[in-house]
């Protein structure tokens, strides 16, 4: 099995291709130990509830973080592109 996993931004950059922001990376990493972690049978269910506790955790944060944006920044970031946006 592989996983390809594209450049991740913070958003600072001029790639305008960029995926994945850099705050969700952790989330990321953490949700595919979880997913690996949980269909194998030599695991333990202790470390299993650590994994899938680990990536809701970091899957809240990522998203508590990312949802902290202003309309400024997002019309500033769209502008030019075919969006309608109306403010």
């Amino acid at each position: 099995m592989q996983v390809f996993i594209n450049y991740v931004s913070d958003g600072l950059g001029n790639n305008l291709n960029a995926y994945v922001p850099k705050l969700a990376e952790e989330a990321l990493y953490a949700t595919i130990l979880y997913n690996v972690c949980k269909n194998r049978r030599d695991v333990d269910g202790g470390t299993k509830q650590f994994y899938k506790r680990d990536a809701y955790v970091k899957t809240r944060n990522a998203k508590i973080r990312l949802q902290n944006l202003k309309l400024d920044e997002i019309v500033q970031v769209f502008r030019g592109q075919s969006k309608w946006i109306k403010h």
